[in-house]
């Protein structure tokens, strides 16, 4: 986890970092004023820090998934872990992720060989933004079983990589109801949560 944990602090700085690069390009054009294109060029920041930081440890290695989706994967003891990375939101204090009826993760069985012979696990690198746009927290998490039709991915524990502090600075949020909850589109497959359309 040491390596993920890397991963997700060059993540959070960032974010912190270059947040204010997608006002800049939303000022350039009146049209992308609107709550999905900031989710996306949110997103994008989260992703390329990702593949960055995956590449300069070298021991995690990044894979694009259905053109930009993304996952960091990583091998431990006999196991292939894949990190999707994924958009999480907060629900009755729980971060969840949202799944897609088409989604890869979804309707996965334990192969019965997987002790013998290694086998390959499905993960989620979930990361969450706060209502101003900063990154609050960070985790991964495997997938388990989830039935199709399922609204929210079935994770297992989940072990947290980053988790921003208390903050008494202002919490009015910069962004009205959040970067990223509740968005049509933003339960898709591969790690970019914006539909297949998208891939």
């Amino acid at each position: 986890m040491a390596n993920l944990a890397e991963v997700a602090s060059e993540v959070e700085q960032a974010v912190e970092e270059k947040a204010y690069t997608v006002d800049l390009a939303m000022d350039i054009n009146d049209d992308f004023e609107n709550p999905q294109a900031r989710a996306l060029l949110m997103r994008d920041l989260v992703v390329a820090a990702a593949v960055a930081a995956a590449g300069r440890l070298g021991t995690v290695e990044c894979q694009a998934i259905n053109g930009t989706g993304r996952e960091l994967r990583a091998t431990v003891g006999r196991a292939d872990r894949r990190y999707r990375i994924k958009r999480a939101c907060r629900i009755r204090g729980e971060l969840e992720v949202r799944a897609n009826s088409d989604s890869a993760l979804v309707g996965l069985e334990e192969p019965e060989d997987a002790v013998l012979f290694g086998h390959i696990e499905q993960w989620v690198f979930g990361w969450h933004l706060d209502c101003n746009e900063r990154v609050d927290e960070i985790f991964v998490a495997r997938v388990l079983p989830t039935p199709r039709g399922a609204t929210y991915l079935q994770l297992g524990p989940r072990h947290t990589l980053f988790k921003a502090p208390p903050s008494d600075t202002d919490t009015t949020p910069r962004f009205e109801g959040g970067p990223d909850e509740g968005l049509p589109g933003f339960d898709g497959d591969a790690d970019d949560d914006l539909g297949a359309g998208w891939q």
